[in-house]
């Protein structure tokens, strides 16, 4: 029995099913084709903690803090964002992102981060010191993230995972950069969070 497309879509949803041209390379190699639908960055109002102010970085200021590799204090952080947008707590940066086929549980997810200077937009390039802090946004329960890591791309891109989420929910996602540097005012050091709604 021949089935319609739209069902065997539908019923093939968790191996992925959409505009695939590459005759089932992904498949063949083992690639998750999973879509989460909803699944990815949270609607809402625009952040504009910034009111147009932006701190120009001296890249002088890196220096490793020789007690804790996590580059400084790390508790001055803004609010989480909304959107896949927006300009880092310290108001350095300009961030966005993008998480491959929507945010999906028990798969492995890979975010794409755009990072460029705050003032003139120009891309960040050779950036060091990026991870993810992942944590449930209504428990602070972490997602594990020991198995990721970042590779980076041109134009200010890094791609970052595998992130398996476990369950279903909304999650704050805290994008960290230059990491081994010290949190200081004028220092590469940064940090954007945002709300990601995993289905």
């Amino acid at each position: 029995m021949r089935l319609p497309a739209s069902l065997l879509c539908a019923s093939l949803l968790v191996l992925g099913c959409g505009d695939d041209n590459n005759g089932g390379a992904d498949m063949a190699a083992g690639n998750d084709m999973s879509i989460c639908i909803g699944g990815g960055a949270v609607s809402g109002a625009t952040d504009d903690h910034c009111m147009g102010t932006f701190v120009t970085v001296d890249p002088s200021q890196c220096t490793v803090d020789a007690g804790d590799n996590t580059g400084g204090s790390g508790d001055d952080f803004g609010a989480t964002m909304s959107n896949s947008s927006g300009n880092d707590d310290d108001c350095k940066y300009f961030v966005s992102f993008t998480v491959a086929g929507g945010a999906c549980v028990g798969t492995d997810n890979f975010f794409t981060i755009t990072l460029e200077d705050a003032t003139t937009k120009a891309p960040i390039t050779g950036a060091t010191g990026i991870r993810p802090e992942i944590f449930v946004t209504s428990n602070g329960t972490p997602v594990n993230t020991s198995s990721s890591h970042t590779t980076e791309m041109s134009g200010g891109q890094y791609k970052i995972g595998p992130i398996r989420f476990t369950t279903s929910g909304n999650y704050t996602v805290r994008f960290h950069f230059f990491e081994d540097c010290t949190d200081s005012e004028s220092s590469p050091h940064g940090h954007a969070a945002f709300f990601v709604n995993v289905p």
